[in-house]
């Protein structure tokens, strides 16, 4: 069973962003990494373990991704991990 502290954490944190996704992003955008990082308020340390794969986010950092980029949330995330979110809300 799992404590409040673990659920709560479950809940907020998110899955990875497909590196390669996020770099075509932000080529399409036109955007530095600086640039990203300026605008989304994201540090630069975070995004590069973003582009590297090491990063998992938390909700209100995928969101800035997100907004950012002017994309959709459900496409920022690695496939696999959009096939256990799916399951975790049925």
């Amino acid at each position: 069973m799992l404590t409040r502290r673990q659920r709560n954490t479950r809940r907020r944190s998110i899955n990875k962003i497909d590196p390669e996704l996020l770099k075509g992003y932000l080529k399409e955008k036109g955007l530095s990494k600086r640039a990203f990082c300026r605008e989304s308020g994201i540090s630069m340390q975070t995004l590069n373990r973003i582009l590297a794969g090491e990063k998992i986010l938390l909700v209100n950092v995928l969101l800035k991704v997100a907004e950012t980029l002017e994309v959709n949330l459900h496409d920022l995330i690695k496939r696999e991990e959009q096939s256990s979110l799916a399951k975790t809300e049925s």
